[in-house]
């Protein structure tokens, strides 16, 4: 079978299963003494023992993508070599597509053996009829095949038999979404145009091809057996009418395409994000559905943004202009809803396809790693792997900033407090002059530019290192600092019980509200908090006003 390359196993084994990273991540400190070429010849070797081991991955998963051994002759064409070089992503829409594009020019062969695509014969023998198990018209046959190499299921995309029962009967089976052309909806790569070839008039159904694009004014497709070949088509998106090709596009299904390669642990794989109001609003470049993108939100600790003010629209429009795509799931009356990277809000298809999400995150929800209270400052340290911005934002939204550290007996202390990153992210910015004053890692051969941080080092020297402006799209930890006043941290424990509420960080001696979220224990009713874990009557009710001058921990009371 085409040994098609996952793209998801590189990933895994680069970052996880080996542990080593082959960029630019070599900080720069006095500790390193391993000269340029040194680091090359490490880097090229370790690169090339992970990458063979990616690849037999990749083999090994794709292998199990088809259920037939391609034939000699498919195997020696340049169609086999194109198929090898697509890389399955995990997303159905992406991959049905890419797998169409690289069959781009084959034709159909005479000879019963002939599959190669390279003889223009006229006997409608293709290699996607040896897998349909059937030489005959080839259109539906194609873009089966299509999607079985993109590993799009039988339940989503089963092989299309008679175009006619295809639109009719199998495609709204499994769920497509079928319509007319003359409806008025926007096409979407993914899409399955049935289409009349024979005269071009409106209402027949005898071909089926493939939309791989779509823009203002035209629609592009890949589709088998159009002229005895696999080829590439345009329409106008206006008409849907091709003079060219003396065919008209009827009707369109799409398919329940999923998104099975998007993963979302946190900030750290948003593709940009935005501090508004005490939340961070994270933008996502994953297409996915709608249900998939707020699942994803809730596993970042955050939910899909909704509920917008014209202040937040205006924010998220300018933070969806610096994605990739051209709209992204939100919530509007807690319905499916998307954003443009011109301010509109509308309802769409919770399956709409080539759609990012925005999840609205608050930074109280944000648990640090560990706390310090010392010199008049408090610190909170967090191992969530984010740019440089992002760690910014989020210091700003919890009313504090990166942490300034401008001496050696401060890194020391800090120093204490880091747990699994290997640095963290500073405020300590400047030029080469600035940081050269307050830092004691560098090199003199380090290319400073306009503005560098400083990222305290978690590898025992309890040193300060620079990080070039390359290194603040890096993913680490930071530390935030609250030095305007003592921050005091309120601590809700379960008390032998589950799901504590969130612990609360406020200003020595302001008010606040204790928690009206309940912990839950088995045969037992909450009752309310107290001081110590051994208080049999409720000294905090739930909704009262406290000011604490010092970190305290409510124990609940269970009756």
């Amino acid at each position: 079978m085409p040994n098609v390359v996952t793209k998801g196993y590189k990933v895994v084994i680069i970052s996880y299963n080996l542990g080593i990273n082959i960029n630019r991540n070599i900080t720069k400190g006095k500790q390193y003494s391993m000269t340029q070429s040194r680091i090359k010849r490490v880097s090229a070797a370790l690169l090339a023992v992970v990458l063979t081991i990616a690849y037999a991955f990749s083999v090994s998963a794709a292998a199990q993508s088809l259920e037939y051994s391609a034939s000699s002759s498919y195997k020696n064409s340049s169609y086999y070599k194109n198929l090898m070089n697509v890389q399955l992503t995990g997303d159905q829409v992406t991959d049905i597509v890419n797998v169409a594009k690289s069959q781009v020019g084959y034709h159909e062969g005479s000879s019963s053996y002939d599959y190669s695509g390279n003889t223009v014969g006229y006997g409608n023998v293709t290699e996607y009829g040896r897998w349909y198990g059937s030489q005959s018209y080839w259109c539906n046959v194609f873009v089966s095949w299509c999607a079985h190499v993109a590993n799009v299921p039988a339940s989503v995309f089963p092989k299309l038999t008679s175009v006619g029962n295809s639109y009719y009967s199998t495609m709204p089976a499994v769920g497509a979404e079928c319509f007319s052309f003359s409806s008025g909806k926007a096409l979407e790569p993914g899409d399955l145009i049935f289409s009349c070839t024979c005269s071009g008039s409106y209402g027949c159904i005898d071909h089926v091809g493939l939309v791989t694009d779509v823009d203002e004014n035209t629609i592009y497709t890949v589709e088998g057996n159009m002229s005895d070949q696999v080829l590439a088509c345009e329409y106008p998106a206006s008409t849907g009418y091709s003079p060219r090709l003396r065919a008209r596009i009827n009707y369109v299904a799409r398919p329940c395409y999923e998104n099975n390669s998007t993963t979302v642990s946190g900030l750290e794989d948003a593709s940009s994000t935005v501090e508004l109001n005490g939340n961070v609003y994270a933008l996502f470049d994953s297409s996915v559905s709608y249900s998939a993108g707020a699942e994803l939100c809730k596993k970042a600790g955050g939910a899909l943004a909704g509920d917008l003010t014209d202040e937040e629209i205006s924010a998220l429009a300018s933070l969806a202009d610096q994605g990739e795509l051209e709209r992204y799931f939100i919530t509007d009356e807690n319905e499916c809803a998307v954003i443009t990277k011109n301010g509109n809000v509308y309802k769409a298809s919770e399956n709409r396809s080539r759609t990012g999400f925005i999840c609205k995150i608050s930074v109280d929800e944000m648990k640090p790693s560990n706390t310090a209270s010392f010199g008049g400052s408090k610190y909170e340290i967090f191992d969530a792997r984010v740019t440089y911005a992002q760690a910014k934002a989020i210091a700003e939204a919890k009313g504090g900033a990166l942490a300034e550290i401008d001496s050696e007996n401060k890194a020391m202390m800090l120093s204490l407090l880091l747990k699994n990153s290997d640095k963290y992210f500073t405020g300590v910015q400047g030029t080469e002059k600035e940081l050269r004053a307050v830092c004691d890692a560098f090199k003199d051969e380090t290319e400073f530019s306009e503005e560098n941080v400083a990222v305290l080092l978690n590898d025992g020297s309890r040193k300060l290192g620079v990080g070039e402006k390359t290194d603040l799209e890096a993913k680490t930890g930071f530390i935030v600092e609250y030095s305007d006043s003592k921050k005091c941290t309120v601590i809700y424990d379960a008390n032998g019980g589950e799901n504590a509420p969130i612990e609360k960080i406020v200003n020595e001696g302001d008010e606040m509200v204790v928690t009206d979220v309940a912990p839950a224990k088995n045969n037992a009713t909450f009752a309310g908090w107290a001081y110590t874990a051994d208080a049999t009557a409720v000294q905090v009710k739930v909704g009262a006003t406290i000011a604490p001058k010092k970190d305290i921990i409510l124990y609940a009371v269970w009756a």
